[in-house]
This record gives C-alpha cells, sequence and structure tokens, in this order.
C-alpha cells in the first residue's frame, strides 16, 4: 500500500519580524542508500518560502528521480521554484556518509524584491541565483518523498540537520522556536534536539 507523500516529516519556524532573513544555513550528512528500490524519490533539504507558500528555495539531497535528473544513486542540486516553474542547478552525485552544508543567502533587495543565492559550500556547480523573489519567511528542515511503497523505500537510521543556523539583515539572529511535524503512521518522526537560530539541530527518524 503506497505510504504519505509529499513533506512527510519536517520542521519550521516564520520569520515575523521586520528584518528579513539573510543567510540560513544547515549541515547532514548523505545516509546509507535505501535497502529497496521501488522507483521512489527521497529529498532532504533546508528550504525558505515566501508568506504565500508559492515559491521555494533549497539546496536538496535526492535519491531518485526528478525534474533535475537523478536515479538511484544521492545527488545534490539547488532549487528555485515559484507556481509551477522549477529552476534548478546542476546535479552532482554524492556519496554515503558525505558531509552536506547548504547555504541560502539574501544578496539585495530593491523594494519588495529580493535576491537570493542558493548552493552546497564546496561543491561546484550547485550555485543557483534567484532574483526578483517575495521575501522568504518560512524556514524548514525537511524530508520530501514520493512513491514510497515500503518503510524499506528509506534510508535506515536517521538524519540529522545539525549546525542550523539564521541571520537576518540585522545581523541580529532571531529568537527561534521549531515546529516538528511527523509521520507516525510510517514510522517517521521530528525531533527538535537543540532549540534557537545558532547552531540549532534537528533529527528526522526513518522506519525501523
Amino acid at each position: 500500500m503506497p505510504e504519505k507523500s509529499g513533506w512527510v516529516a519536517y520542521a519550521s519556524w516564520t520569520n515575523s519580524g521586520s528584518s528579513p532573513i539573510s543567510y540560513f544555513t544547515t549541515t547532514w550528512s548523505v545516509p546509507p542508500v535505501p535497502a529497496t528500490d521501488n522507483g521512489q524519490t527521497v529529498f532532504l533539504f533546508n528550504s525558505i518560502e515566501p508568506a504565500s507558500y508559492k515559491a521555494i528555495v533549497q539546496p536538496v539531497l535526492q535519491f531518485g528521480p526528478s525534474a533535475a535528473g537523478g536515479g538511484s544513486y544521492w545527488a545534490v542540486e539547488s532549487w528555485y521554484v515559484v507556481g509551477t516553474q522549477a529552476y534548478y542547478s546542476n546535479l552532482v552525485s554524492a556519496s554515503v556518509g558525505d558531509t552536506l552544508t547548504g547555504d541560502i543567502t539574501l544578496t539585495s533587495t530593491d523594494g519588495s524584491s529580493y535576491n537570493y543565492v542558493c548552493a552546497f559550500e564546496n561543491i561546484d556547480g550547485t550555485t543557483l541565483t534567484v532574483t526578483g523573489a517575495d521575501q522568504l519567511v518560512w524556514a524548514t528542515e525537511t524530508l520530501e518523498a514520493y512513491q514510497i511503497t515500503a518503510a524499506s523505500d528509506y534510508p535506515s537510521g536517521s538524519t540529522v540537520f545539525s549546525g542550523i543556523s539564521l541571520t537576518l539583515s540585522d545581523g541580529s539572529n532571531p529568537p527561534t522556536s521549531w515546529s516538528a511535524v511527523s509521520d507516525p503512521n510510517d514510522g517517521l518522526s521530528t525531533t527538535v534536539n537543540i532549540d534557537g537560530s545558532e547552531g540549532a539541530e534537528v533529527t528526522i527518524n526513518y522506519p525501523s
């Protein structure tokens, strides 16, 4: 029986202050390859969306196929999806155990128009420039999945999003309380281990 699709487990925080998010960084490791391959797609990422939730900027680790390509292996790329349009950087293969750091940076503003850069640190080809976007306010640490037919379509163990840091354009680190969403019916759980906007940590546990 197919399991839940889409955003199956995540933690999030909304910036409701007057100063926009200028920098959002997260570090995690490439998990084991899933034990079974049923054509599923697994995405792991940190992201920011506008208040409308109609766009997203995200440095993504994926297993399986996507619009950017891919297959039965881990790969990384940066995405900007707005409405029905998807923009993405080069797809770069990644190895199990690799340490990834995904950054989203506000580079400039012009009235209500915001420009960002999204990239994985030290991975050439993953930089994506976003221009003319709405202000991004909803920050997340997310597991997104499609075509999951068995628990073994997920990696084993857990993914720890660590070193989570948010900086505002006024240079401050905002008071941040992460809200966790889980999918207990499918054995997925999200735990906020360390709260805040400096060195925060979120764990997503896969089905055992």
